[in-house]
C-alpha cells in the first residue's frame, strides 16, 4: 500500500515538471513547421502548390503519429519514457535534416531532368517526396500528445476521476499550443532573421534532445506506470491506502455519437484551416506579405487557440452536462463570430490606421509589430478562442475512461488534422478561386451553422428538440450575411495602400489576389496581394524599358532570354518587339497575363502574343531546375521585402542563374533605391560576388527610384554604332521616345555607376542567401523611404561613372570618336549635376534642386532630362491639384501637393496646404517641419518658430526640425537659442551633415562672441568634413575670420 502511493506521489510529480517541457515541445514543433516549409521552398519552390503539398505532408504526419502512438501508449507501462524517445527521435532527424534536404536536391533535379514532367506529374512526386521525408519526424511529433495523456492515467493522492479527462488533455493541448505560439513569433520574428534557416533548425532540435534527456530522467523517478489490465487492481489497492477516487460520474456516450463527434471535430478542424487561410489572404493587405506579417496572423491564431482550449479546459468543462451539446452551441457561436469578423476586415484599413495613429503613436519596428498584432487579434481572437473550446469538449465526449485515453486523445487530434489538412486545401485551390473571398467566407459560416445543429441533434433528447429552432436561427443568420454582406465588402481594405485610387480589376487567384488600380493622378498600377508590381507613369516605365533594353543592347546578339516576373508585360513587349527569337516569361501569379488587357498600350499586347512561352513556376525554381541555358536572364521580381520575392534576391539564385548563362551572358536584375541602405548593400553585395563585372543604371529623366543591376560574363565593352543603330531602328526610336529617350546619348547616359563604385557602395556587406535570408527580414522592416532613397542616391551620386569608358567603336574615324566621346562626357557632366538636383528634390530644397538643375543645363544644353524632370513636376501638380479638388478630405493628397508646392518656392500655396493637412492629422511631425520652412522662406519667423516647436513636440529625434529652428532664431537675432538647436541636431544627424549644422554653429557662436566655442566647432567641422576643396577652404576662411576676431576683441 505504501509502495502504491509513493508510485503515485511520484507520477504527480512527474506530471507537474514535464508541463514545461511539453511547453518547450510545442514551441520547436511550430519552429520546425516554419524553418522546414522554408527550407523545402528552396528545392521545391515557393509556389502555392509547393508550401502546401509540405504543410499538407507535415499536418498528415502529425495525424498519423497521434493515431499510431495513442494506441501504443495505452499499452505502455512508461508513458514518460516513450514521450522521451519520441523527443529525441525528433531532434534527432532534425539535426540530420539538412543532409535529407540535400539527397532530396539532388533526386528532385534529376527527376524534372530526366522526366521533364507535366504540373500534375511534378505535383504528385512532391507530394510524395514530402511524405518520405517529413513522416517519421512529424508523426513523432503528433505522438506526444496522446502519449503524455496516457501519463495522466494514474492520478496523484486524489486520483483525477474519469469525467476530468478533457480537463486534463486540454490542458495538455494548450500548454503545447502556447509553446506553439511562442516558436511561431521566435521563428518569424527572431530567430530567422539572427540565426539562419539551419542553425534555427539545430536550436530546434537541441531543444527536443533536451526536453527528451530531461523526460528519461523524470521517467527514471517516476518508476513504472501500471498497465491498464492492472489499474483495477490498483485502484482496490489504493482505496485500502486511504486513497478516495472522488465521486464525479464519468460521462459515456455510445460508439455511434462517438463517431459523429469525431467527424464533427474534424469539419471542425476543416473550417479552422479555411478560415486561416482566408482571414491570411484579407490581413495581407494591411499588414502586407512580408515574413513578419505571416509570423503575426499564425501567432495570433495559435494564441486564440491556445487560450480557447486554456479557458475551457479550467474553467467551462467541469460545469458541462451535456457535452454534445455544448459542443453544437460553441460551433455556433464560432459561426456567428466568424461573421462578425468579415465586415471587421471590411474596415480594416481603418481599424489599422486608428491603432497605428492614434494608440500606438510614434513609429518604431516594434510598435508597428504591436500595431499588427492588435490588428490581427481584433479580427482572429474571439472566433479562434472558441474554436480552442472544440478540443477539449470532444476529448471528454470521446475519451469516457482512462482505459483507452491514448487511443481516443489520438483520434480526436488526427480527426482535426486531417480536416485541417482538407480544410486548407479546399479554400486555398477551390473556394477562393471559385467562389472568391466573400462568398468563401459565408460558405464556411453556413458549414459551420450546418454542423452544430447536427451536432445538437446528437445531443440528449431533451436538448435535440432545440436543434429545429436552431436550424430555423442558422437559416436567418446566414440569409442576413448572404443580403447584408456586400460583394465589394473587402473592396476599401484591398485599397489600403493605394487609397484613393479606384480599383479597376480584381481576380482572386489561387496564389494571390491581383487588382488593378487607377490612381487620382492618371496613373495606373497592377498589384499582387496588394503589392505593387509595375505601372504606366514614367518613373515605372522607364525602368520597365530598360529592364529590357539594357540587356539586349549590352549582349551582342540576343537570341533566347528568360524574364522572371511578367507585371504590367511592358518589358516583354520590348523584348518581342526586338526580335528575340526565343523569350521565356516565368510568372507565379497567371492571374497578371489576365490583367495585361489593362496595360495593352504598353505591353503591346504581349500578354496574348503566343511568341511569348509562358511558364507558370516559381522563377528561382525553375532557374535550378532548367537543363536550358540563355543568352539573357531578366530578375524582374517585386519588391524585396515579400516572401517569396526576396528569395530572388540571394547569392544563390544569382549564382543558379550565372550557371545558366550561354558564354558572353547578360544578368539584369531590377532594383528598388528606397530600401534600407544597408540592404540595398546587401543586394549589391550578393550580385557582384556572383557578376563582378557590373553595373548600375537608371534613367534621371525624372526623380526615379527604380533602377537596373546588370552582370556580363566578362568587362563591359558596348558597341557605340550598334546601339546608335538600334535607338533610331523607327520602332525602337518611338518606344524610347515614350519615356523621353531620343538618342544613344539619351540612353547610355543612364548608366549611373561602374562595378568599381558599386563594389566601394557594397562596403564589404554580407550576403544575402538562402540559408541566412537577411535581406527579407531587413527589407520588410517599415523605415523612413524618403531617407532611404536620399542616402542611397547619394551613394549614386557620389560614385557617377563616365560611360566612355565602356564603350567602344564610336566612329570610323578619329575625328568621330573624339565628338562623340566628347558628347558623351557632356551628358555626364550634365548628368552628375541632375542627381544633386533629385537629391535636393528629396530633401525638399527648392534652393538646390534650382541651382543643380541650372549647373545641369550649362554642363549639357542638349540633354533634355532637366526639362523631363521639371514637365513631370509640373504635370503632378496639375494631377494632385484636380484629385484635391474632387476629395478634399484626403490628407495625403494634400500633403503631396504641399511638397510639390514647398519645390518650386510657390511657399504662401505649399503653408496653406500643409497647415489645412494638418487640420486633418494634427500630429505629423514632418509636415509640421515643412510648414516651418514655408514660413521661413516667407519670413514670417515667429511662425515658423511655432510650426518647428510643433514639430520637435511631436517628434524630439527629428533633426530636421531642430535644425531649421536654429536657422530661424538666427534670422530672429536669438542666437543662444539657435545654437542650443543646432547642439540638439548635432546628435541625431548623419555623418555627411555634420560638417554642416557644426559650420552653422560656429557662426553662432561667433555671433555671440563665444570665440572659443565657435573655434572647437570649427575644429568638428572639420573632423568630418570630406575631402571637398571648395569645403575645405570655406571651413578655413571661417577659423581666420573667428580667430581675428577673437584677436581684435582681446584688450
Amino acid at each position: 500500500m505504501k509502495d502504491v502511493a509513493k508510485s503515485i506521489t511520484r507520477i504527480s510529480a512527474a506530471r507537474k515538471a514535464v508541463l514545461p517541457l511539453f511547453l518547450i515541445s510545442g514551441a520547436a514543433g511550430l519552429i520546425y513547421e516554419v524553418a522546414w516549409t522554408r527550407a523545402f521552398g528552396v528545392v521545391f519552390g515557393n509556389t502555392v502548390f509547393a508550401v502546401s503539398t509540405v504543410l499538407t505532408a507535415f499536418m498528415l504526419g502529425l495525424a498519423a503519429g497521434s493515431w499510431l502512438f495513442g494506441r501504443i501508449a495505452d499499452k505502455s507501462s512508461q508513458p514518460l519514457k516513450l514521450f522521451a524517445l519520441l523527443e529525441l527521435g525528433t531532434g534527432a532527424y532534425a539535426l540530420a535534416f539538412p543532409m535529407v534536404l540535400a539527397a532530396t536536391d539532388v533526386l528532385y533535379l534529376g527527376f524534372f531532368r530526366s522526366f521533364h514532367p507535366s504540373f500534375y506529374t511534378l505535383s504528385l512526386f512532391r507530394f510524395a517526396l514530402s511524405i518520405i521525408i517529413l513522416l517519421i519526424p512529424t508523426a513523432f511529433m503528433g505522438g506526444t500528445l496522446p502519449v503524455l495523456s496516457r501519463l495522466w492515467a494514474n492520478s496523484s493522492r486524489k486520483p483525477a476521476s474519469e469525467a476530468r479527462i478533457g480537463r486534463s488533455v486540454g490542458l495538455l493541448y494548450a500548454i503545447n499550443t502556447f509553446g506553439a505560439v511562442a516558436g511561431s513569433f521566435l521563428a518569424g520574428y527572431v530567430l530567422m532573421r539572427t540565426l539562419g534557416v539551419s542553425n534555427t533548425i539545430y536550436l530546434a532540435a537541441s531543444a527536443n534532445i533536451l526536453v527528451g534527456l530531461l523526460s528519461l530522467i523524470l521517467s527514471r523517478l517516476a518508476g513504472q506506470q501500471r498497465p491498464a489490465k492492472k489499474r483495477k487492481h490498483a485502484a482496490r489497492e489504493s482505496e485500502r491506502a486511504g486513497i478516495s477516487h472522488t465521486s464525479d460520474k464519468p460521462v459515456t456516450e455510445p460508439g455511434s455519437k462517438r463517431v459523429v463527434v469525431l467527424v464533427a471535430v474534424g469539419l471542425a478542424g476543416f473550417c479552422a484551416l479555411a478560415l486561416e487561410v482566408l482571414w491570411t489572404r484579407m490581413l495581407a493587405f494591411v499588414l502586407g506579405t512580408s515574413a513578419y506579417a505571416f509570423a503575426c496572423m499564425l501567432t495570433c491564431f495559435l494564441l486564440g487557440i491556445a487560450l480557447g482550449s486554456f479557458l475551457c479546459s479550467r474553467l467551462l468543462l467541469a460545469r458541462i452536462k451535456n457535452p454534445i451539446f455544448a459542443l453544437g452551441v460553441v460551433e455556433f457561436l464560432v459561426a456567428l463570430t466568424v461573421l462578425g469578423s468579415v465586415p471587421l476586415l471590411g474596415i480594416l484599413w481603418h481599424i489599422d490606421y486608428v491603432l497605428l495613429s492614434k494608440v500606438i503613436g510614434s513609429f518604431s519596428f516594434w510598435k508597428e509589430a504591436a500595431g499588427h498584432f492588435l490588428d490581427a487579434s481584433v479580427v482572429l481572437l474571439v472566433p479562434t478562442v472558441l474554436m480552442g473550446m472544440v478540443f477539449p469538449i470532444a476529448v471528454k465526449i470521446c475519451a469516457p475512461s482512462w482505459k483507452a485515453v491514448g487511443k481516443r486523445v489520438g483520434q480526436v487530434y488526427a480527426s482535426n488534422t486531417v480536416g485541417c489538412v482538407f480544410g486548407s486545401f479546399a479554400a486555398g485551390f477551390v473556394m477562393v478561386p471559385l467562389l472568391g473571398l466573400r462568398d468563401s467566407f459565408l460558405l464556411i459560416i453556413g458549414i459551420q451553422l450546418f454542423l452544430a445543429v447536427v451536432v445538437i441533434f446528437f445531443s440528449e433528447k431533451r436538448r435535440a428538440v432545440l436543434g429545429v429552432p436552431m436550424a430555423v436561427v442558422s437559416l436567418v443568420v446566414l440569409s442576413i450575411g448572404v443580403l447584408s454582406i456586400p460583394r465589394d465588402v473587402f473592396l476599401r481594405t484591398m485599397n489600403t495602400y493605394h487609397h484613393p485610387s479606384k480599383i479597376v480589376y480584381i481576380k482572386d487567384d489561387v496564389t494571390g489576389t491581383v487588382t488593378v488600380h487607377d490612381v487620382p493622378d492618371g496613373d495606373r498600377l497592377i498589384a499582387v496581394d496588394g503589392v505593387d508590381v509595375a505601372g504606366v507613369d514614367l518613373m515605372l516605365r522607364t525602368t520597365q524599358k530598360l529592364q529590357g533594353y539594357v540587356p539586349l543592347f549590352v549582349h551582342k546578339n540576343p537570341r533566347k532570354v528568360l524574364q522572371i516576373g511578367y507585371g504590367s508585360g511592358e518589358t516583354s513587349g520590348v523584348g518581342l518587339m526586338f526580335g528575340v527569337e526565343e523569350y521565356n516569361i516565368v510568372e507565379i501569379c497567371p492571374g497578371v497575363f489576365e490583367a495585361g488587357r489593362f496595360f495593352e498600350k504598353i505591353n503591346k499586347g504581349s500578354y496574348k502574343d503566343p511568341r511569348l512561352n509562358k511558364i507558370i513556376m516559381d522563377g528561382k525554381n525553375f532557374v535550378k531546375l532548367t537543363d536550358e541555358k540563355f543568352d539573357i536572364i531578366m530578375n524582374d521580381s517585386t519588391y524585396p521585402g515579400t516572401t517569396g520575392s526576396s528569395a530572388l534576391y540571394t547569392y544563390d539564385h544569382f549564382k543558379q542563374c550565372r550557371e545558366h548563362l550561354n558564354p558572353g551572358g547578360v544578368l539584369s536584375c531590377w532594383l528598388p533605391l528606397d530600401l534600407r541602405p544597408q540592404d540595398f548593400q546587401m543586394i549589391i553585395s550578393s550580385f557582384q560576388e556572383v557578376m563582378p563585372h557590373s553595373s548600375f543604371w537608371m534613367a534621371n529623366n525624372c526623380l526615379n527610384k527604380h533602377a537596373v543591376l546588370v552582370g556580363t560574363m566578362s568587362p563591359m565593352r558596348i558597341d557605340f554604332q550598334r546601339v546608335r543603330k538600334l535607338v533610331e531602328r523607327q520602332d525602337i526610336a518611338a518606344d524610347l521616345a515614350e519615356i523621353k529617350m531620343y538618342s544613344a546619348y539619351d540612353f547610355l547616359d543612364c548608366l549611373v555607376v561602374s562595378e568599381d563604385g558599386l563594389r566601394a557602395i557594397a562596403g564589404g556587406a554580407p550576403l544575402n542567401t538562402d540559408d541566412k535570408p537577411l535581406l527579407e527580414f531587413g527589407a520588410a522592416i517599415k523605415r523612413d523611404k524618403e531617407g532611404c532613397w536620399l542616402a542611397v542616391l547619394t551613394w549614386l551620386s557620389r560614385n557617377h561613372f563616365p560611360v566612355s569608358r565602356h564603350v567602344d567603336n564610336t566612329g570610323r574615324t578619329q575625328q568621330e570618336s573624339e565628338q562623340v566621346n566628347a558628347t558623351l562626357q557632356r551628358y555626364f557632366k550634365g548628368t552628375h549635376h541632375a542627381l544633386r538636383a533629385l537629391l535636393g528634390i528629396l530633401q525638399g530644397d527648392p534652393e538646390i534642386m534650382n541651382r543643380q538643375f541650372e549647373m545641369a543645363r550649362k554642363a549639357n544644353p542638349q540633354d533634355r532630362d532637366v526639362e523631363s524632370c521639371l514637365e513631370e513636376l509640373r504635370l503632378e501638380i496639375e494631377s494632385l491639384v484636380e484629385a484635391v479638388e474632387r476629395m478634399p478630405g484626403n490628407a495625403s493628397l494634400r500633403e503631396r501637393l504641399a511638397r510639390r508646392y514647398l519645390l518650386i518656392r510657390d511657399y504662401e500655396r505649399a503653408a496653406e496646404h500643409y497647415s489645412m493637412f494638418l487640420n486633418l492629422e494634427p500630429h505629423n511631425a514632418a509636415v509640421w517641419n515643412n510648414l516651418g520652412i514655408c514660413y521661413k522662406k516667407l519670413e514670417q519667423f515667429q511662425k515658423a518658430v511655432l510650426a518647428l516647436e510643433k514639430a520637435v513636440e511631436q517628434d524630439a529625434g527629428l533633426m530636421s526640425a531642430c535644425f531649421n529652428l536654429g536657422e530661424v532664431y538666427v534670422k530672429l537675432g536669438d542666437f543662444a537659442a539657435a545654437s542650443r538647436n543646432y547642439e540638439k541636431a548635432l546628435p541625431l544627424s548623419p555623418r555627411s551633415m555634420k560638417t554642416y549644422i557644426y559650420d552653422k554653429l560656429a557662426h553662432a557662436y561667433l555671433l555671440q562672441k563665444q570665440y572659443s566655442l565657435s573655434l572647437r566647432a570649427i575644429e568638428k567641422a572639420l573632423e568630418f568634413a570630406p575631402n571637398d576643396p571648395a569645403l575645405l577652404q570655406h571651413l578655413q576662411s571661417r577659423r581666420e575670420t573667428v580667430m581675428r576676431a577673437a584677436e581684435s576683441a582681446r584688450p
